[in-house]
């Protein structure tokens, strides 16, 4: 018993350590103007090594069957990653990226699995997503309706200033619309941490953490933000996720067969929202309802049959593209992962994802019920998210590479393989 309890208190550590990871990465990557970041990502990087090297100590690998073919199939990736990053043109840039990439990302994931109190740390989680949600949103709403309207080098942005203080967001013309960054880089950022953010709310207030009238008001907030961000990537994956997550947390038959047709209904005006709406509505200087990015679909379609195998190296179509006069992405994590480590790496990274939402599916079918309904919102919660964030990625490239979202990932993967410890039947939550 002595030994449990002092677990338990070192899971405050590992608690502590996951929050500034995931939100000292996304706080330093804060664009104070459209042509200065608050710091730099050598800063950011440097800061995840010596968090990282501090926490090593505390890494408890439990030998559980689900945890230890994570770690396989995440070895195996990396390594055939590399494989792909030393044959390919650009190995220098593919291995820094990887190492980028995956460093923090794997570090964060043992920490995950490694927390004895995983709701306590997923509550604390969630309440720095909402809050963040919830800040960036007011600022992005008060610089659209009070802020001036500024260019700098072909960028559009809007500024307030409040006595010394200055404040920008990067915005996107869109016909007649502005698309808000807030303090992000671009409003498809912005989107996909509103969506981290709502279904964070959703779970707070299914744990009872805020009030009814306090959620209802940051719920509205939220949503009114990401509407302006006009992401439809984002506001698909919002309303898939919104949709599993009812759909999961139902608490009677009765229910659930609600749950069933509110899910399906959510789903539905999701998918009109995106083939309807939001298709006509394209970016400033693209004539294509899908921004350009059907270009670089049909290039990276074209290499990957070149590349079917092995790809040109991870993190590298980029490159590619750019060297082809391109200045845009593939938007399609798939299409960039086939491109860049073939059918292989595609393959065991699709694998690792889909194995952590069956994990996260059995977990918390184990825990349905009135006793242990909190630990199921904290699987729920991780299993919508992935979920949504699999049809996101058809649209972006945010997920496995460098950035904040990244790190989200990895937290969220981690949850699914989290247990719920219990010593002489008492349960630590």
């Amino acid at each position: 018993m002595k030994n449990y309890l002092l677990e338990f208190k070192t899971s405050k550590v590992r608690s502590y350590y996951i929050i500034c990871m995931l939100f000292l990465s996304l706080y330093l990557s804060i664009s104070v103007t459209p042509e200065v970041r608050l710091f730099s990502y050598e800063v950011t990087l440097m800061i995840q090594i010596v968090l990282s090297i501090f926490i090593i100590p505390f890494i408890r690998m439990s030998r559980e069957k689900g945890n230890l073919n994570l770690i396989f199939l995440f070895m195996c990736l990396i390594c055939w990653f590399l494989i792909t990053s030393i044959t390919s043109a650009e190995t220098a840039s593919s291995v820094s990226r990887l190492l980028l990439s995956f460093g923090p990302g794997v570090m964060v994931l043992l920490i995950v699995i490694s927390d004895v109190n995983p709701l306590f740390t997923f509550i604390r989680v969630s309440k720095w997503f909402m809050w963040s949600g919830i800040i960036f949103s007011i600022v992005g709403i008060l610089l659209t309706f009070f802020g001036d309207l500024n260019s700098y080098k072909g960028v559009y942005y809007e500024t307030l200033s409040i006595g010394p203080i200055e404040v920008s967001q990067v915005v996107v013309h869109a016909n007649e619309f502005l698309r808000i960054a807030s303090l992000l880089d671009n409003p498809n950022n912005f989107g996909l941490l509103l969506f981290f953010s709502i279904m964070s709310t959703l779970a707070l207030k299914k744990l009872d953490e805020i009030d009814k009238y306090f959620f209802v008001l940051i719920l509205l907030i939220q949503i009114s933000a990401l509407l302006m961000t006009i992401s439809r990537a984002s506001l698909l994956s919002s309303v898939v996720g919104i949709g599993f997550f009812f759909l999961l947390t139902s608490k009677g038959l009765h229910q659930l067969s609600n749950r069933i047709i509110l899910g399906f209904l959510t789903g539905l005006l999701g998918l009109v929202l995106f083939l309807t709406v939001f298709n006509d509505i394209s970016a400033f200087d693209r004539s294509s309802g899908f921004a350009g990015r059907e270009v670089a679909w049909e290039i990276a379609i074209s290499n990957i049959k070149e590349n079917f195998m092995i790809g040109i190296g991870f993190a590298t179509s980029d490159i590619m593209l750019e060297k082809l006069g391109l200045d845009i992405s593939t938007h399609n994590m798939h299409l960039s992962l086939l491109l860049e480590a073939g059918i292989i790496g595609y393959i065991l990274f699709i694998m690792i994802w889909l194995y952590g939402i069956s994990r996260g599916v059995i977990n918390h079918l184990s825990t349905k019920g009135a006793k242990n309904f909190k630990i199921s919102v904290m699987y729920a919660t991780s299993i919508s998210i992935m979920i949504s964030l699999l049809l996101h990625q058809m649209f972006e490239t945010k997920i496995p590479y460098t950035g904040f979202f990244t790190l989200f990932w990895f937290y969220f993967l981690g949850i699914a393989f989290c247990k719920v410890f219990y010593e002489k039947g008492i349960e630590v939550t």
